[in-house]
């Protein structure tokens, strides 16, 4: 069972050490520099898996004091944002579908507190193609790419507009095994709306 979890101190330890465990597929963090993200965050949540936790979403606002160039690089183009500054997922939980949890409630809150766009970049040099075919089946969209660490490294930007989330969590997240139940219940409904209506004009006719 996935629950989320709003961050308080007793899972900074979880949160240093999960994104220590997945480096350097997410950014290098301190004590200091975590600190410093967690008071500017405007969203950090912890997913437990069965009382375990198992993996967090940091995201960060506007018009914050933030020296990551990625960061820079949004904010000289965007405005009104949500960026994802990172998500992490202890290995051992990495196929029990806890990012998409994450990620649908940030979709969710970021709607609802009325954010234009959610941005978050991802590794292209050193390649991690499973992060991109992640973001793309949420409908993340291509929109940058710069060069960092004296050109060793090289992101590519995705965003993705909040006004169109929440229909498509619901149809990406609504169970296949519901639809057959879900489609006999609506004939069977109208089916009966049909017969009431035809034995109404009958009783009408006499």
């Amino acid at each position: 069972m996935i629950v989320l979890k709003d961050y308080d101190n007793s899972m900074f330890d979880f949160i240093l050490s999960s994104n220590t465990l997945n480096e350097p597929q997410v950014g290098f963090l301190d004590k200091e520099k975590l600190q410093s993200l967690l008071d500017q965050s405007n969203y950090c949540k912890v997913a437990f898996y069965n009382n375990e936790p198992a993996g967090f979403l940091l995201c960060l606002p506007e018009n914050i004091e933030y020296g990551s160039l990625n960061y820079k690089w949004v904010s000289e183009r965007y405005s009104n944002f949500m960026y994802i500054d990172r998500i992490s997922v202890l290995e051992k939980f990495q196929n029990e579908k806890l990012g998409t949890a994450l990620y649908t409630d940030l979709f969710y809150f970021s709607t609802e507190n009325q954010y234009d766009i959610i941005l978050c970049e991802v590794n292209i040099m050193p390649p991690n193609p499973g992060s991109i075919r992640f973001h793309k089946k949420f409908d993340f969209v291509e929109c940058g790419s710069q060069f960092t660490e004296g050109r060793t490294k090289e992101v590519q930007f995705f965003y993705k507009e909040c006004n169109k989330s929440l229909e498509r969590i619901f149809m990406s997240n609504f169970s296949h095994d519901l639809l057959f139940p879900l489609f006999f219940f609506i004939v069977f409904v109208a089916a009966h709306i049909a017969l009431y209506i035809m034995i109404f004009k009958g009783d009408q006719s006499k």
